[in-house]
């Protein structure tokens, strides 16, 4: 069985962002554990949790739990005292501390070095060959897993690659934690509800406390009559998305939409419900260059 060290467990920063709206009412509470390190560059773990851990605070889809209160409780049921903790102890810690998931991760990091030397082609201007100066390639391989604490068993997993033309492995590292990040969300995306329609306008229960901003957009799944399977008695229920709306005006606690001029949807009232769930879509990436620890990084 996969193990992860008792130490992941210590290095959550303390912080708690606003969480994501789901259809279910529940909130996405997660435990960011510390990263393991096997690559050659040393102290990458530390820099790797804490760049996804400030993005996953950033892109506000989940609340992220704090470290002082996982250290009291930790010490306080003596988890762990071997060292190393498997999945099932992972899910026992994420019930006692009262969260939905736990997150865990790996890294490596590596800096390629290539000395110096004439080159075997031959420059057809100078009649020879010629120097080439030395040259380095970053490269980091970033892997996250989500654990669902109610089952132990893992709910997500991503692994992103990222690289840089010369020893700035935090570059690399850069766009690695942002694919995995923007997969995240992608699987934990914000969620919120249609409360109110008035002829085109939809008032959603999203705003800026949700990370929402003008120009955001959604899409909207409503979910008609369900039924009971016979043969498991498990409730099936048909969900179709009607249509895609655009945040018009956004305030602390809500926003009003609208659907976006290509929509097929052109009256909201006709197609659109009171209770309606509301997606909101990942923002694209920017087409400029990611600094580590930059605005750049959109969800």
């Amino acid at each position: 069985m996969k193990k992860f060290f008792l130490g992941a467990f210590m290095a959550l920063l303390v912080c708690c962002c606003t969480a994501s709206v789901l259809a279910d009412d529940q909130v996405n509470t997660l435990a960011i554990t510390n990263f393991s390190n096997s690559g050659s560059v040393p102290k990458l773990e530390g820099t790797a949790t804490d760049a996804v851990t400030a993005d996953i605070v950033k892109i506000h889809n989940f609340q992220v739990f704090d470290r002082k209160h996982l250290q009291s409780v930790m010490d306080e049921q003596k988890l762990g005292q071997t060292g190393l903790i498997d999945a099932t102890t992972a899910s026992k810690i994420g019930q006692l501390l009262g969260v939905k998931y736990i997150m865990v991760g790996s890294v490596s990091g590596n800096i390629a070095h290539t000395p110096g030397h004439y080159s075997t082609s031959w420059d057809s201007t100078s009649g020879s060959s010629y120097w080439v100066d030395d040259s380095y390639q970053s490269n980091v391989d970033l892997t996250v897993s989500i654990i669902e604490t109610n089952t132990g068993k893992v709910a997500f997993s991503t692994h992103a690659k990222g690289d840089s033309p010369d020893r700035n492995v935090e570059n690399a590292l850069a766009y690695a934690v942002y694919d995995a990040c923007r997969a995240v969300y992608t699987a934990f995306p914000i969620r919120g509800y249609v409360i109110k329609i008035d002829g085109n306008k939809c008032y959603l229960d999203v705003g800026q406390n949700f990370n929402i901003t003008k120009g955001d957009r959604f899409i909207v799944t409503h979910t008609g009559e369900g039924f009971v399977n016979p043969v498991t008695g498990k409730v099936l229920s048909q969900k179709k998305n009607v249509a895609v709306l655009e945040a018009k005006e956004v305030y602390d606690e809500m926003c009003i939409a609208a659907t976006v001029k290509d929509s097929a949807v052109k009256d909201a009232t006709n197609v659109l419900t009171v209770g309606d769930t509301v997606t909101r879509m990942l923002r694209d990436k920017p087409s400029t260059f990611l600094i580590f620890g930059s605005s750049e990084h959109v969800y």
